[in-house]
Order: C-alpha cells, then structure tokens, then sequence
C-alpha cells in the first residue's frame, strides 16, 4: 500500500468508526474515498463491508482490496465504454436483457410451482421401448465384482473365504471390510459398468477383461494389491443397454420435455385467452 492510499484508508477508517458511534451526516456520507475519471466511491459506499470486530489492521486490509478492486473494474468500464461500437444499440440491448431475465424468473417459478418432477416406471419403461436403439453400447457393459486392496492389509484370509462363498452375508462382510481397508472396490451386484473403467484400475499385465465370459473371473496379486474380479452379466457392443443403465439420463430427458410443454401450453393458453381482446393489436398492410 502507498503511503497515499494508506493515510486515505486512515482517514477512512476514523470516518467509519465515527459513523458507528453517531449517526453520520449527509455531508460525510458524500466524501469522496476515490475516483476515476467520471465516477466517484463514496463514503457511504463502504458502509457495511467490514465484519463486527474487525482490528484496525484486518479493517484497513479489507478496505484496501475493495477500493482496489473498484478502481480496477472501473478503469476497465471507462475503456469498454470508450470502445463501444458505433452500431451498438445499448439500449436495445438493455431491453432484451431485460426481458431475458424477467421471461427467465418467471419461467423458473412456473417450473417450480407446477412442474411434476416424478416419472413413473411405466413412463420410463415406455421411453425405454422407444428409445433404446438410439442407446447402442460403444463399449461392453457388466455386472460384475471388483475389488482392489492393499496386501499390507490385515484379514485377507477372511476375505478369500467370503469371496468364494457368494452368500449376500458374506457379500455384506466384503462391503464392510473394504469401507476400511479396500483401495476401490465394485460390490453392488445391480450396478453396470463400462468395462473400461474396472480394468483401469487392474494392471495390463494381470490380464484382460474383455475375454472374460458371465460368471468367470480371477483373484491375482502384484507387488502391492490382491485383485479380486468375478463378471455376472455381460451385454456386448450394438446392443441395447440395460434400463437401469439410462434411468436417470431418461428421467431427466422426460422431465424437460416436461418443461417445454408446461411453457408452451402457457403461452398457447395466453394466446387463446388474449388474441381476440384489446390487449393484442396486430398491424400489418
């Protein structure tokens, strides 16, 4: 800070102070703290901005980096200003930004007051149906269990043990146990994955998933981590994935549609309410 602009903070601070203990005339209230070009930051301006028990020195830093800051953004408005276009219809401009945000906001609360956000599973089932060509895999999916974990962690016996066995306790053991000592594991038996994204985490070297068929799969180890890896399903490139696969991407599908048709009724009842009244005059030759 230069010794100007800290002996104006100064001069700012004492103000505030004063202006805390007694109520502060129209005159103070009008001190200019700063200027650029033709516009002025007032005493006023400032009020409000330092936090209750704020010292001296957090006051005059926060003080500092306001006043900086608005220098800042108005020395960069007076050259947008200086360089406006010629053909530039500010006020045209003003108008339909105002629009915009009016049209937004009221949009905005039409959708939060009268939009059905639930989607029924007969609805999905029926976008399902109908839109699962479009949904063609790129890339296999699987259900499948994985898991990755540390050979430094303790217990691994009871692992194998509830790994082989495939009871939904055992399953559960597995869940509890790698919350505390897996470094990633898969073990929802629901879940679809791109198979991608399970041998990312498995070293090329220990194999590849690709080759493994439903209800096949390997527990191997390197210098650091036991993978454990069994494929339950299996659904190949080009074909449909499962529902569960695009659920929530149909969901949010179904409910904008939702939301354009809930705008375009209400503008439609408008319409029809308005076109043939006093309120709408359309002129053409």
């Amino acid at each position: 800070m230069t010794q100007k602009s800290g002996l104006l903070l100064l001069l700012v601070l004492l103000a505030l102070g004063s202006c805390q203990k007694n109520s502060t005339p129209q005159t103070e209230a009008k001190k200019v703290v700063a200027s650029v070009y033709n516009k002025s930051l007032y005493l006023s301006d400032l009020e409000g901005i330092l936090p209750q028990g704020s010292n001296k020195q957090d006051s005059s830093l926060i003080l500092n980096a306001y006043v900086d800051n608005w220098v800042r953004n108005s020395l960069l408005m007076h050259e947008a200003e200086k360089n406006l276009s010629q053909n530039l219809d500010l006020d045209k401009l003003v108008k339909d930004y105002r629009s915009t945000l009016i049209l937004h906001n009221y949009e905005r609360d039409l959708i939060e007051n009268d939009l059905d956000t639930l989607v029924s599973k007969e609805e999905l089932a029926r976008f399902y149906d109908e839109n699962k060509e479009n949904y063609k895999l790129k890339e296999p999916l699987v259900r499948a269990l994985f898991m990755k974990i540390p050979l430094e962690s303790t217990g691994l016996n009871f692992v194998d043990t509830w790994w082989a066995s495939g009871t939904e306790e055992d399953l559960l053991n597995l869940i509890e146990y790698n919350d505390k000592n897996g470094e990633v594991y898969m073990l929802n038996k629901e879940n679809w994955y791109e198979i991608e994204k399970i041998q990312h985490h498995v070293p090329d070297s220990l194999g590849n998933l690709n080759v493994l068929s439903p209800q096949k799969g390997f527990i191997k180890k390197d210098a650091f981590y036991k993978y454990y890896i069994r494929i339950l399903e299996v659904i190949q490139i080009d074909q449909p994935p499962p529902m569960s696969y695009i659920e929530e991407k149909a969901k949010k599908i179904i409910v904008q549609k939702r939301k354009i048709n809930l705008i375009d009724a209400k503008k439609q009842k408008l319409y029809k309410e308005n076109i043939n009244s006093s309120n709408v005059k359309i002129y053409l030759k």
